[in-house]
């Protein structure tokens, strides 16, 4: 019985932190490094950010399609 309830929790730990997996976040130190990695081209950063934009930081939710970005100029 204790095995059952401990292999239990496993699971629902497992499936828990698997969710997680559709949520990425990238940082980049300028435009160059994340036009380098596509980012640009995979639309994951805008094409209006400024050259000059400095420690970009970004995340994107593969299910819910939400983005965020923060950037310095």
């Amino acid at each position: 019985m204790k095995f059952r309830t401990v292999s239990l929790y496993a699971l629902l730990l497992i499936s828990a932190t698997a969710c997680d997996d559709l949520r990425m976040y990238t940082a980049y130190e300028d435009v160059e490094q994340a036009a380098d990695d596509r980012a640009f081209e995979r639309g994951w950063l805008p094409d209006w950010m400024p050259v000059s934009a400095k420690n970009i930081h970004e995340i994107h939710d593969l299910d819910t399609s939400e983005q965020a970005i923060s950037f310095e100029v």
